[in-house]
């Protein structure tokens, strides 16, 4: 099927392995024309799972290339068959060029759609299916090149640039120095100062220390901003925080016996014209996130505590917006639409390891730490990555007790399913070195 319209051909299939107590699955996704790109998704059975894309303008043939040999790699590693190749189409905007990862779960919908799951085991058949994928793109791809295909899409001409002035490094409240990352051609700070200055919310997602929670405490966590009352209030989701949890409650005097109304950080925040901070807002029941739906679209701009009749209703004004937070791969995490689309900037967080590398990481774990977060991108990993945290607890391990036992500790953090062939990537250098575990009874020290 030829382009048409705003919609281009994709070709689908996905393999699964539920060998040795795993059960994973790996989806493919291939674009050979009008712009050529290889998208996939791959994770545990049952969850979103890590998104990968790899974009070769011009040149369909690299695609299909990488996809026949990631398909011929995940075989090898037990992976079946489990959806077959099928012919569908998507809205080219989702391909359209720039950063367009977020778009692949709107794919793997779409794909999901059109095919089915088989029940298969063991082995994929003869011939692999590698090369069944390879046959079936090539032949789809010779006969959409036979038709008249579309005319190409233009790319839009990049909007002006927007100038903001740069904040500069900034302590948290821990101590620690934050040093500014670039965002869309701008400082991040400067953007979340900017963004609240619009009462535009900002959800931050990204793997667990990546400084998705650093960034939002140093640029509002301190003091004077603009001239403004500054500060910062943070609740930390989980799956049992409420609504009360955000507003407040009363809570007994254990002397005198009486009940005081104690306010919860979305009352501050308001209150105090600050940002509130939900970190990990996508464990959060939805149902109780719905006390900041009106505040955050703008459609009430009071906060009224039904649970306390004694508290008048509480302006809100410009200072107030939402920062969110979250990991998208950790299990039930949810974010409902009606939340997201009241967060005016979707931002990804990633790990800088030049950074971490200029705060004395060393560079052959910083060389590591990049292949592995290249090879994800690529999607042909789908294992551990160290963040900048972890980095951070390497380096500080090492000073005081050597760096084979801060491997050995870093070992041990990664998740045992990952640790075969996390250890191969380090090397030779420490072939040797096992996860931290504890030993035999210590000799006594003399009195």
């Amino acid at each position: 099927m030829p382009t048409t319209g705003d919609a281009v051909t994709a070709y689908g299939w996905e393999l699964h392995n539920d060998s040795g107590g795993s059960d994973k699955y790996y989806q493919f996704f291939a674009v050979l024309s009008p712009s050529p790109v290889m998208l996939t998704r791959h994770g545990r059975t049952g969850q979103a799972g890590q998104l990968g894309t790899n974009v070769n303008p011009a040149d369909p043939e690299k695609v299909i290339r990488e996809a026949v040999n990631l398909t011929r790699a995940k075989e090898k590693k037990g992976y079946y068959l489990s959806r077959d190749f099928v012919e569908f189409t998507i809205p080219a905007d989702l391909i359209a060029p720039g950063d367009f990862k977020e778009n692949i779960g709107d794919v793997a919908s779409r794909f999901a759609a059109v095919t089915t799951h088989a029940t298969l085991t063991g082995a994929s058949p003869a011939p692999s299916a590698a090369d069944q994928m390879e046959s079936k793109l090539r032949s789809a791809h010779a006969a959409a090149q036979r038709k008249s295909a579309a005319p190409r899409r233009r790319t839009p001409a990049p909007a002006p640039a927007v100038s903001l002035p740069p904040v500069g490094p900034q302590t948290r409240p821990n101590g620690s120095v934050y040093q500014p990352r670039l965002l869309g051609g701008v400082e991040d700070l400067a953007f979340l100062r900017d963004a609240r200055s619009h009462s535009e919310n900002v959800l931050l997602s990204g793997p667990p220390g990546t400084g998705k929670t650093a960034m939002a405490e140093a640029a509002f966590a301190m003091d004077a901003v603009d001239g403004r009352h500054s500060g910062l209030e943070t609740i930390v989701g989980t799956a049992e925080t409420t609504a009360m949890d955000f507003l407040g409650t009363f809570v007994q005097d254990p002397v005198q016996g009486t009940f005081e109304w104690q306010p919860g950080p979305l009352m501050r925040s308001v209150v105090n014209d600050v940002p509130l901070l939900v970190d990990e807002i996508a464990l959060i029941d939805p149902r109780e996130l719905a006390v900041l739906y009106e505040l955050m679209d703008g459609s009430r701009r009071e906060l009224r505590i039904t649970q306390n009749p004694s508290l008048d209703p509480i302006p809100v004004r410009s200072g107030w917006f939402v920062v969110g937070t979250y990991n998208p791969d950790v299990p039930g995490a949810q974010l409902s639409d009606a939340l997201l689309s009241r967060f005016h900037h979707h931002v990804e967080v990633l790990t800088d390891w030049d950074l971490a590398a200029d705060m004395g990481t060393p560079a052959w774990l910083v060389t590591v730490a990049k292949n592995l977060t290249e090879r994800t991108d690529l999607g042909t990993y789908d294992g551990w990555v160290p963040q900048l945290r972890d980095a951070m607890a390497f380096v500080a391990t090492a000073a005081r007790f050597g760096e084979e036992f801060a491997v050995s500790s870093l070992l041990r953090k990664v998740p045992a399913q990952d640790r075969t062939e996390f250890k191969e990537v380090l090397g030779e250098r420490h072939k040797a070195v096992v996860p931290l575990t504890l030993g035999s009874r210590a000799p006594r020290g003399r009195r």
